[in-house]
């Protein structure tokens, strides 16, 4: 059995105050509600990625000090715990026309379908019932 480091494990909860307390610019306040629509909607991915881990005591999570500021930094700006890839994209690939491109390669398929203009934006005016 391999040596497990013990110390820098504290509640998840905690490392999402601390980590909100940290980073104002994402507008989140250090609470409860926020704590738990974080975890039901990100708790999987960090799991995955061993920065927390589910404990045998009420469903309670711990939090790897070391990575989970990064991690959750990561998941918040590129939907991804890594990162962005080394393309420089977080963004999914999609199916177009049975080829995998991203949404930026997409785009550019579509100027070249239009002779090369930028597609026109379409502008939606708020119905006044």
């Amino acid at each position: 059995m391999g040596i497990f480091q013990t110390t820098g494990w504290i509640p998840a909860s905690e490392a999402w105050f601390n980590f909100v307390r940290d980073h104002p610019e994402f507008g989140v306040k250090p609470t409860e509600s926020s704590w738990i629509h974080f975890q039901r909607t990100h708790a999987k991915a960090l799991i995955d990625a061993d920065v927390i881990r589910r404990i045998a005591w009420r469903g309670r999570m711990l939090a790897d000090t070391s990575r989970f500021d990064t991690a959750t930094f990561n998941l918040l700006t590129t939907g991804s715990v890594e990162g962005r890839n080394r393309t420089g994209s977080a963004a999914p690939k999609i199916d177009y026309e049975g080829q995998a491109k991203t949404l930026h390669e997409a785009g550019d398929g579509l100027r070249q379908l239009l002779g090369g203009k930028q597609p026109a934006a379409q502008t939606v005016e708020p119905s006044h019932d």
